[in-house]
């Protein structure tokens, strides 16, 4: 296992590399004798000790990376993220101790190497500044770790490898596990049944493409499951099409239940990845405008002033934007209970996307009318700033009436100014709102409720 990966270093940088590294241990890193010693450099994955010139790299750390980024992963094998973990870890370990200036080693062990003032980071600028022997030099840095078949063995990496599957077997008897990592477990033990001969489902080659940058930003504004399913199931036969034409053959395998899955070997699956992705994106990004033309033709109408054909701006706000995600929900849900979007409003209550000038009022895609009513009345009995006489900003006043933190006020507010104005002239009452300069004269800082919405 380790000789692969000495194999990227050239003959001239592993003779420097015994010059300054005694020996190469493998441990937990609770097993780790050298913690909190002066002279013994410590990194997340491995530590040196400058005392016996030890490099030690912690197995149960990097194992646990390894495990993280399959766990985070749409598609690959647990053994494989392990193997690639290792690989970079012990890459980086070997880089950082070959640039250990030689000169230092005697000094370096009567320091605390893992302070983190000014002092001590200088010194390792220094200690690890011998640029001029690194084997950055000499490792083929092109190097492509999915290219890289798998180890047989995986030495101490293989025991905490199948300890972590007994640990998901008892979770899943406990029903502790999510339902997708429920099918990563099963899945990475058919692979483990075929030897690892095969190392990818066609769920994951699927999985694999839609889970891509292209279509992250859209899976995040489009959360629902049934959306998802629909593109997982148009995906999945635009591969199944690809890979027919061209007479790509998957491994066919039929478990206990007389499920069939379909797996695909390593090398086939780094082939062909690219194409399938190429080939969901033309396509499957086609039939996302086309949800989007509906959703905007369903919506060209301001449900408030009746305004047709004005709502453009307002609908890519919503569809496109994460921060009006529950909007979108909303309107979609909307759009399924009904044909025409005058079934979803009447004289009291309105619903869909306002028009620009309606949405600054509203700042919501439903709501009572009275509602509105009240909040242009407010707008103007509350305009001017009973202070300094100044006018107040609409956007101020607005973002007050809507704050929930203000709600008794504003009720008080809207109670008051249904009164007449003949009673404030009477009693000499100043009531009103006082404009953002005087609020924090009076308060001694801004007005918390100032906010745009879009």
């Amino acid at each position: 296992m380790i000789g692969v990966i000495l194999e990227k270093f050239d003959t001239n940088f592993i003779k420097i590399l015994n010059e300054k590294v005694n020996e190469i241990q493998f441990l937990k890193k609770e097993e780790s004798s050298s913690l909190k010693q002066t002279g013994c450099f410590i990194e997340e994955c491995y530590e040196f000790d400058f005392h016996k010139q030890n490099l030690c790299l912690y197995l149960d750390i990097i194992f646990e990376k390894g495990y993280y980024w399959w766990f985070q992963s749409h598609s690959g094998a647990l053994r494989r993220y392990v193997w690639e973990s290792f690989f970079r870890e012990f890459i980086y370990a070997l880089i950082k101790v070959s640039r250990i200036d030689t000169r230092l080693i005697r000094e370096a062990q009567v320091v605390d190497l893992n302070k983190a003032d000014i002092k001590t980071q200088d010194f390792l600028e220094k200690l690890f500044g011998n640029v001029g022997n690194s084997m950055c030099a000499s490792i083929s840095l092109r190097t492509e770790l999915s290219k890289e078949n798998l180890p047989k063995s995986l030495g101490y990496l293989d025991k905490l490898y199948n300890e972590k599957l007994d640990e998901l077997k008892v979770k899943l008897t406990r029903r502790l596990i999510t339902h997708n990592l429920k099918s990563k477990y099963y899945n990475e033990l058919r692979k483990l049944k075929h030897h690892y001969k095969y190392e990818y489902t066609l769920s994951e080659l699927v999985n694999y493409c839609i889970h891509s940058t292209h279509f992250e930003s859209f899976f995040k504004y489009n959360s629902s499951r049934e959306l998802k399913q629909e593109y997982y199931k148009m995906a999945k036969e635009l591969i199944l099409e690809f890979l027919e034409k061209y007479n790509i053959k998957l491994k066919k395998y039929q478990d206990s239940l007389n499920c069939t899955h379909y797996f695909l070997t390593h090398p086939l699956f780094e082939r062909i990845k690219s194409v399938c992705l190429q080939i969901c994106v033309s396509e499957i990004q086609i039939k996302s405008l086309e949800h989007y033309k509906e959703f905007k033709q369903f919506y060209s109408k301001c449900p408030i002033c009746g305004k047709e054909n004005i709502n453009q701006v307002n609908c890519e706000k919503i569809y496109f934007s994460n921060k009006f995600n529950y909007f979108k929900e909303t309107l979609i849900e909307g759009m399924h209970q009904a044909e025409a979007l005058a079934e979803l409003n009447n004289k009291e209550h309105y619903f869909g996307i306002p028009c620009e000038e309606c949405f600054y009022l509203a700042r919501n895609i439903q709501g009572d009318k009275s509602d509105l009513e009240n909040l242009e009345i407010f707008l103007q009995k509350y305009r001017i700033c009973p202070v300094c006489s100044n006018k107040n900003h609409s956007d101020y006043l607005i973002s007050f009436y809507y704050d929930e933190s203000k709600k008794v006020l504003r009720e008080s507010l809207i109670k008051r100014m249904k009164q007449s104005e003949k009673e404030d002239l009477l009693f000499k009452i100043q009531l009103g709102i006082p404009c953002c300069k005087c609020y924090e004269e009076i308060f001694g800082e801004k007005p918390e409720f100032i906010n745009q919405f879009f």
